[in-house]
């Protein structure tokens, strides 16, 4: 077996007289000529080979007399027909002492799997195509009531094509079959790009073309592929020696399994080979993960694809137990016997974590993309080494229990090393859920606070729409209530990277229940257990309505289809609509102020659903992590008095949990590489790509990551982070400027609220306003021209103006809570505005007057834990740049005369830097 410290993607076993190889490695396995697999001719495999993995490439013919299985995602040939031969040994020739001839051995089985016909595993295939085209096909805009509609290049109908046109660029196949397939797809494209008249049947009629031509170059491929009779045909007898001597008998022909993917489960079903291995799937499901926790662009784009492999390779969950394959793997003397459960967790598992990808908004771990941590790079550094040092004691257990395993050595001792750690695994397991379940108390209060806001956009908005009502209707054919609520349901799914067609129908699951534990209850009505992609059109907005008996959509509607189009796009379609129904309105200020009112409304449910998805990311962290945490300690309490065996019926389960606890290990140190990566981007305003630098790798082939991501590796990367730290502590240079010189003696850099803000906190007591960014040129630079990376180390308030009331003689209090919202924007010295999100960040700041003069300051407005003094090991401070709540609550309002303030501004403590010289 390959060293697990060595390869991760490959494991060989060789026992009981079988050879089985799994492989989730892009460069796959090689055999026949010049690979370490020739043959298996001369080999002892007498219960046959049974090659697993995402890539085979054969060099020539390839030989194994007692059966060949090859299950594999890209089957990669040397340009020329090959054969898997698994005939029967001829028998023995006779001899002078035994004159008979020896009779033949029977044909072994050829057990033959291919997902992806393609000889360049890293390009869309004949296969893939074919899905995207019937997909593209079945589309309600071709409806037959539709197919005289004409098509015009501002259409989705005529996106969708083009999208198919892009995609066969990047088929596996010369210019010339491209051309002969999408050819008559391509001609109506140009006309309509064109002007000229083209209809919805022209599109339907050259899509089904192309469909009909990818069909037969699938069959052509599959032809040559498939193996023939004679390659399982019984050994030849053998011959005698002597007059009399007899011929050995013929061996009996073994059976023929070819298996290709298909469009429909159903097909897949009737299957007579276990082509999925459950350990191989969850390795590749290990591999897609480990690409989604390192959270590099280039690793995200590889693990989109192979959650997709996955979900492609088990459509055929669940079976029937009178479907053929539930037989195979039922009698399949190399499938454990839970497989079809197994595969169906790995299935779910793999639907949820593409979900989420492709919804853009959240990591692996619940963290939105421009999310930082606010507490120290030491910080984390220390704790990753924590961590660490947990992956090393896993990482022991493991490799010694599968080195033991494969070896047919005894397993107690490794197991016992295994579950003697499993409570620093779940002590870690507490601290996530504890840290999750903060979170989710900060989003719940985060979604309520905007709910008013939504409601607020809404009734402006129909308000607003009212006025023109008889025009909008005759231009939409829908009431002004069904237009919003339609769009609302829009602005509700994951948008941008669903849309595209090779995101198709994908659901969001999981969310249906959710645990009850210590600490508080999620709040189920902002649970989505579907959501279920269709392209927004007037059109399908239409036939959606149909399915609701008053015609409207509910805000946030649960358990629905939804309609999903980018923002972008769907900003684009109303602009189109209201030009049309606002035609007649020819007063120029009241179109713009109902586009504008428009705009606010999506943009606020798009901001809260937003919030919502992340809420909703976070529960299934929960779920998962909580259900991990019973999985280990019930494990823990089985293996601690058992003897295991090496035929043990529990082995397969036991080998999971020696592997789930090794990869929950792993996975917390990537989740704190990341962390620590974007503790330095919010330091040092300067992003990292882990895979760019901190495994000095640039390329994008899968492969380039190492192959073992082993304690070693990942601690080599913390120690490229810290020397990147260090780094970028030179190229910053000197310490940061302060303002003020004296914090305590001297005004800061003010910011000023205006009359409207102003007005409200003096009527209202309180005020919610938006600091806007000061970049280089800005028009209005106030106390921050040229000035970036400012940061924010205490926060005042003021009045000009504020005086104790008449008659009063006595020291009165001010108290003002400041709480930076935690979504704020911070410029770097290339002038570029950087925008990140954290928790929110509160601080106290009072004094007390008499007269117009303070004469005490109370609560000083020190921001948190940053410590100017001590920048490097404190919390990071934030900038003053940022959405801003002003509370006057406590205030001693009754002593206070306000009637003669002019001015209301903070007045902020800090450090800064130059602009650098262009």
């Amino acid at each position: 077996m390959a060293s697990l410290l060595t390869d991760q993607s490959l494991r060989i076993y060789k026992h009981d007289q079988r050879l089985v190889i799994l492989s989730v490695s892009e460069g796959g396995l090689r055999i026949g000529e010049n690979t370490e697999y020739p043959s298996f001719e001369h080999t002892d495999y007498t219960n046959g080979v049974y090659l697993f993995a995402e890539t085979v490439s054969a060099t020539s013919d390839v030989v194994a007399p007692y059966g060949l299985t090859v299950a594999t995602c890209n089957l990669v040939g040397p340009g020329k027909e090959i054969h898997l031969d698994a005939s029967g040994k001829a028998g023995s020739i006779g001899t002078p002492q035994n004159p008979d001839g020896g009779a033949g051995d029977s044909g072994g089985t050829v057990g033959l799997y291919v997902q992806d016909l393609s000889d360049t595993a890293a390009k869309p295939t004949y296969l893939a195509a074919q899905a995207l085209v019937q997909k593209y096909i079945d589309r309600p805009e071709f409806d037959g009531s539709q197919s005289q509609n004409l098509v015009s290049d501002s259409d989705t109908l005529y996106d969708g094509a083009q999208a198919l046109l892009d995609m066969a660029q990047g088929l596996s196949a010369t210019q010339a079959v491209i051309t002969n397939i999408f050819g008559q797809l391509s001609s109506v494209i140009d006309k309509i790009k064109k002007g000229e008249t083209s209809t919805v049947a022209d599109l339907l009629r050259a899509a089904g073309n192309a469909s009909s031509m990818i069909y037969l170059a699938i069959m052509q491929q599959g032809n040559l592929a498939a193996p023939d009779d004679d390659q399982v045909r019984g050994g030849y007898p053998g011959t005698g020696t002597g007059v009399e001597a007899d011929p050995g008998e013929a061996g009996k022909g073994g059976e023929l399994y070819p298996t290709f993917i298909d469009s429909t489960a159903v097909r897949l079903a009737q299957a007579q080979l276990a082509f999925a291995h459950p350990e191989q799937c969850a390795m590749l499901l290990d591999r897609a993960n480990t690409f989604f926790y390192l959270n590099s662009p280039v690793l995200r784009s590889h693990a989109r694809r192979l959650y997709g492999r996955l979900i492609q390779r088990l459509s055929f969950l669940p079976l029937q137990s009178s479907d053929p394959l539930y037989q195979a793997y039922q009698n399949s003397s190399i499938m454990p016997s839970t497989s079809l459960d197994a595969l169906k967790r790995i299935l779910d598992s793999a639907n949820d974590e593409l979900v989420k990808l492709n919804s853009g908004q959240t990591d692996y771990n619940g963290h939105t993309p421009r999310w930082v941590p606010r507490a120290s790079y030491d910080f984390y550094k220390a704790v990753l080494d924590d961590a660490l040092a947990d992956l090393q004691s896993f990482e022991t257990a493991y490799t010694q229990y599968h080195t033991a395993l494969v070896k047919q050595e005894d397993l107690n001792d490794k197991v016992k090393l295994a579950y003697s750690n499993t409570s620093r695994m779940i002590s870690r397991l507490n601290e996530d859920i504890e840290d999750i379940w903060s979170t989710l108390q900060d989003l719940n209060r985060k979604i309520s606070a905007k709910a008013p806001v939504v409601l607020k956009a809404q009734k402006e908005l129909k308000e607003a729409y009212e006025a023109e009502k008889a025009k909008i209707e005759e231009a939409f054919g829908l009431s002004i209530s069904q237009i919003i609520n339609a769009f609302t349901s829009i602005a509700m799914a994951p948008h941008k990277s669903m849309v595209a067609a090779e995101g198709a129908d994908l659901i969001y699951k999981g969310f249906n229940s959710v645990p009850t534990a210590d600490g508080g209850s999620v709040s189920k009505e902002y649970l989505a257990s579907e959501i279920k992609q269709s392209e927004a059109t007037i059109s399908n907005i239409k036939l959606e309505l149909k399915t609701k008996l008053d015609g409207t959509y509910q805000l946030d509607d649960a358990f629905a289809k939804r309609l999903i189009v980018e923002k972008e796009r769907m900003l684009a379609q109303l602009d189109k609509f209201s030009d049309s129904a606002l035609g007649g309105v020819k007063d120029a200020d009241t179109r713009k102020d109902l586009k504008t009112k428009f705009d606010a409304y999506i943009n606020t449910v798009t901001d809260r659903n937003d919030s919502i998805l992340q809420y909703n990311v976070n529960v299934g962290l929960l779920v998962k992590k909580t259900e991990d945490k019973k999985q280990y300690e019930n494990e823990q309490k089985k293996l601690e008095n058992k003897q295991i065996a090496n035929n043990d019926p529990d082995l397969p389960a036991i080998t999971a949990y020696i592997d789930a606890i090794y990869q929950s290990s792993r996975t917390r140190v990537m989740k704190l590489l990341d962390i620590l990566l974007r503790s330095l981007y919010f330091r040092m305003l300067r992003s990292h790509d882990v895979l760019a630098f901190a495994f000095n790798n640039s390329k994008v082939e899968v492969d380039s990551v190492p192959l073992s991501l082993t304690a070693k590796v990942l601690g080599g990367a913390r120690g490229k982070i810290q020397d990147q730290f260090s780094k970028e502590v030179e190229e910053w240079g000197s310490e940061p400027a302060r303002f003020p010189t004296n914090f305590d003696t001297d005004p800061g850099n003010r910011c000023y609220l205006d009359k409207f803000d102003r007005r409200q906190l003096l009527s209202g007591h309180s005020v919610t306003l938006m600091i806007q960014p000061v970049l280089r040129y800005s028009k209005n630079p106030g106390d921050f021209k040229n000035a970036c990376n400012v940061r924010v180390y205490r926060a005042r308030f003021g009045f000009t103006g504020l005086k104790t009331a008449s008659g009063v003689n006595e020291d009165v209090r001010v108290i003002v809570t400041l709480t930076h919202g935690g979504n704020e924007t911070i410029v770097n010295r290339s002038n570029e505005a950087i925008h990140f999100e954290h928790n929110p960040v509160s601080t106290l700041y009072s004094f007390r007057m008499r007269g117009d003069k303070v004469t005490s300051v109370m609560d000083n407005g020190n921001i948190g834990q940053a410590d100017i003094n001590q920048t490097a090991t404190s919390y990071a401070a934030p900038g003053p740049f940022a959405e801003w709540t002003v509370d006057l609550d406590g205030t001693e309002f009754e002593k206070l005369d306000f009637s003669g303030v002019t001015e209301a501004f903070f007045d902020f403590c800090g450090t800064n830097y130059a602009f650098i010289q262009l």
